[in-house]
């Protein structure tokens, strides 16, 4: 047998594809090296300036290290979006002054003056950090203090392999154009081989001349070699012709010669009676001989015709009745009956009708010899049940068609009946030649067919030859797909809707409810029971949340969830103590004290939620796959609408300036915002606002002088405002006083004009959760397109989804909205030195008494 090998063509190719592959991968790697160094080069000038500008911002006061941190700094070091921040202000004396205490030390103490980079693993990352000496030279402190910045790789790693691929890409492209020519080339080299190829195909098995015209050098001898042996071959084959002719001679006649002489002794009268036997013995076996020598040419004849097969139309109600008109005498002689019936209407097949009535004359010979004398033989034409195909173009004709012959003899067991379709291989105790049902088998084979055997419903051996209607050759075409096959299976609709409408229903029972009041801690068991849970820390009021919470919970009936509503700053310092003290911390925590919520995930308390429903939303609602904004707040101006006329309501800041300078007294005491010294959230807006407004120290100036009261809650402030005890708040929180207003409060909602501040309700996971599978869950269903639905019908809450539209959808809000961005640029006033500074020009202006409260 000869196994085929890979082609010449695939194997040049696949040569030229490695190269090629090998070259890109050196390239790759190359283009990689350089890309990383590049990347390292631009990011290490933003790193090192921001350490640079930390350092200039490094004064002595009273003898002390004072540090006020830029914001510009950490806004640079913040274009590197999911990039974590951390940084350490080190004393002369090896203390640390403020930022991580726990930074590995980069290169400072052999040379303090210089810039130093390193990278280093911190926190679950590779961090690349810089440090840079700041020498004091005050007459109380000198020395070098040590400034050091570090920033995780993400970015920068990201650019590297930017710029690789965007080099290597072009490479790729060149040299996929020059496989494709090398291709092309390859193809016409090997064209005369394709000639010889199309040559040898388009033969049949009979035509052996030899190949001709113009042959590459390199095959010159395999063509000559093929040549040599088909010359050979063809005298084989001409010779096994001429014997065949001669053997059909040199022995045909002797036995016929033989037995017209025995046929004329027997004729003579004086014969006894052995001699008259011992003739008939003779005849018998002159006989069996001319039968076996007519089934050894028979079967030579077949074994050659059958490679030289071409099917044209047969009717095989003619063929078949013909078969039993020429084997009816020795069936007579026999004393048996021979019937013929057919079950189709169209008898037509595409065969070789030769070696086709060859096999069915072996078929009935082979019943007629091993067969009861006087019994019956049943020859039937019908179809094959299991191959009908209604699908083809013959009316609904079967795929094949069964010539069964039937005898009543004595039949073969079935262990037997596989060995006798061998050659030479008979039944025990029968003197036929064994080649029948060999002939019988070979043609089938050649058809494409069948031989079975079986018992018969006469009692003896029941012989199927099987044909298919197309007179597909043997190997020369692939077996057709069955019926099944060419049925395409059409999906069912998908009408399940039970888990929709479920959903449906439970939202509308669960909308439908009143509110109530917020409480400090709630359980809403599972109420499917079971045995999973949900803490959740949360600085949204309940009240807010508990419609979000109620269809949860039809979505997940098994979920017990633990509501714990508490404010921003307790969250945070919730999460920070549990998780030094390695007590267990809540599984999820919602705050709208977004710098909290930044340094939680900074620190590397928060686990990563990478789920296709996050990356749906926009960049500003999203850090690291591990912070999400789930609604967002504008800061507005709220006023008592019974108390102050529509004149008199500011619209800007400097409105609201103008307003308190012109009457001190009617404002006196009677306007609010947040205490920051106790809000996270006031404390996120002021810093934010003192970043974006230029008329913030007027403004705090102005508040000071009316005597503005400090309050932690925008609930207390907006129920204060609504009963006349205040007539204006500033700084507010939107989505409290638009649901405030929908209640019926008499307040009226200012959206600043000049700029309007929103900041995001955010969750994230913690990494220490208990039920960390219930959290994903829960975090998902909140930022999904169904979670924020219900946030925005029932709760009144500004939605971060763009799937939600109107107006409490993502672009529902118009105006000078500034969203406020996540990103490391929150921790600057988080700093100690920079938060006690803000704190105390804030307290000294707002309230000097209190101070001491920061000592």
């Amino acid at each position: 047998m000869i196994t085929p090998g890979r082609s010449l063509r695939q194997s040049l190719t696949l040569r030229l594809l490695i190269l090629a592959l090998a070259g890109t991968a050196v390239l790759f790697t190359a283009a990689l090296s350089y890309s990383q160094r590049a990347a390292d080069a631009a990011y290490d000038q933003v790193l090192a300036g921001a350490a640079l500008a930390i350092a200039e911002a490094v004064t002595v006061v009273d003898g002390a290290i004072a540090v006020d941190l830029p914001v510009a700094a950490f806004d640079m070091l913040a274009l590197a979006q999911d990039d974590r921040v951390f940084y350490q202000v080190v004393a002369p004396d090896g203390s640390v002054v403020t930022g991580y205490d726990d930074l590995p030390t980069v290169g400072l103490r052999e040379r303090p003056g210089d810039t130093h980079f390193a990278d280093r693993a911190y926190r679950g990352e590779t961090v690349r950090f810089v440090s840079i000496g700041r020498l004091l030279a005050d007459p109380q402190l000198q020395g070098w203090a040590a400034v050091q910045v570090g920033q995780t790789r993400l970015t920068r790693d990201t650019l590297a392999r930017q710029m690789a691929l965007g080099s290597v890409v072009p490479i790729l492209v060149v040299m996929g154009l020059a496989i494709l020519l090398a291709g092309l080339v390859i193809n016409t080299v090997l064209r005369p081989l394709r000639k010889l190829e199309a040559d040898l195909l388009d033969r049949d098995a009979t035509d052996l001349r030899p190949l001709t015209g113009t042959i590459p050098a390199e095959v010159v001898q395999l063509v000559e070699a093929f040549n040599r042996f088909t010359g050979r071959f063809r005298q084989q084959l001409d010779g096994m012709r001429d014997f065949i002719a001669d053997a059909a001679h040199q022995m045909r006649t002797p036995l016929a010669s033989l037995k017209a002489d025995i046929d004329l002794a027997q004729g003579q009268s004086d014969l006894s009676a052995t001699q008259r036997e011992t003739y008939a013995r003779l005849t018998e076996t002159i006989d069996q001989a001319s039968g076996r020598v007519n089934q050894l040419l028979a079967h030579a004849f077949v074994a050659h015709r059958s490679e030289l097969i071409a099917p044209e139309p047969v009717d095989l109600g003619v063929l078949l009745p013909d078969a039993l008109r020429d084997l009816a005498p020795l069936a007579l002689r026999r004393g048996m009956e021979l019937s013929f019936d057919s079950a189709l209407a169209d008898t037509l097949v595409a065969a070789d009708a030769t070696l086709l009535r060859e096999a069915v004359r072996n078929l009935i010979d082979n019943a007629l010899n091993h067969g009861r004398a006087g019994g019956r033989i049943a020859v039937t034409l019908t179809s094959d049940p299991t191959t009908s195909d209604p699908t083809t173009s013959n009316l609904g004709a079967p795929a094949e068609v069964v010539i069964e012959v039937a005898d009543d003899g004595p039949g073969i067991p079935p262990e037997r009946r596989a060995a006798v379709t061998e050659r030479f291989n008979r039944p025990a105790g029968n003197s036929g030649s064994g080649l029948g049902l060999a002939i019988v088998r070979r043609v089938a084979q050649a058809h494409g067919g069948g031989l079975t055997l079986d018992e018969s419903v006469l009692g003896g051996l029941a012989a199927r030859l099987s044909l298919p209607r197309d007179g597909r050759p043997a190997g020369r075409d692939k077996t057709p797909p069955s019926p099944a096959e060419k049925r395409q299976k059409q999906p069912s609709p998908a009408r399940s809707l039970g888990p929709t409408v479920a959903l449906l229903f439970g939202l509308l029972v669960w909308l439908g409810l009143p509110s109530d009041s917020a409480a400090f801690r709630e359980v809403f068991p599972a109420p499917a029971g079971g045995a999973r849970n949900l803490l959740i820390h949360s600085a949204t009021d309940l009240t807010q949340m508990r419609p979000l919470i109620r269809a949860f919970q039809v979505l997940h009936p098994d979920i017990a969830i633990d509501y714990v509503d508490m404010n921003s700053n307790e969250v945070f310092t919730e999460m920070t103590a549990a998780v030094a003290a390695g007590d267990p911390t809540a599984d999820l925590l919602l705050s709208s004290a977004m710098d909290l919520q930044v340094k939680l995930v900074n620190d590397g308390l928060a686990a990563t939620h990478a789920t296709p429903t996050g990356a749906e939303l926009p960049a500003w609602a999203r850090w690291r796959n591990q912070l999400f904004a789930f609604t967002y707040e504008p800061a507005v101006i709220v006023y008592n609408s019974e108390l102050v006329p529509q004149a008199e309501v500011p619209r800007t800041r400097f409105d609201l300036i103008q307003t308190l300078r012109r009457d001190p007294e009617r404002y006196r005491g009677r306007v609010t915002t947040y205490d920051i010294l106790d809000s996270g959230v006031g404390y996120l807006l002021a810093t934010q606002d003192a970043r974006q407004s230029g008329t913030f120290s007027t403004l705090i100036a102005s508040l000071a002088a009316v005597e503005v009261e400090l309050r932690c809650c925008t609930n207390q402030m907006l129920h204060d405002i609504a009963r006349g005890r205040y007539l204006i708040g500033y700084n507010l929180l939107g989505s409290y006083a638009r649901d405030a207003v929908a209640k019926g409060a008499n307040i009226g909602v200012v959206m600043p004009q000049d700029v309007t501040l929103a900041l995001s309700r955010t969750a994230l996971i913690s990494a220490h959760a208990a039920n960390p599978e219930e959290a994903h869950l829960f975090l998902d269903f909140l930022i999904s397109d169904a979670g924020q639905s219900v946030l925005a019908g029932r709760s009144n809450m500004l939605a971060v989804h763009p799937a939600v539209s109107g107006p409490l959808g993502p672009d529902g809000q118009t105006g000078p909205l500034r969203q406020i961005q996540l990103n490391p640029s929150l921790l600057v006033h988080l700093d100690d030195h920079k938060r006690q500074r803000f704190l105390r020009e804030w307290l000294g202006l707002l309230t000097p008494e209190r101070l001491p409260l920061l000592e």
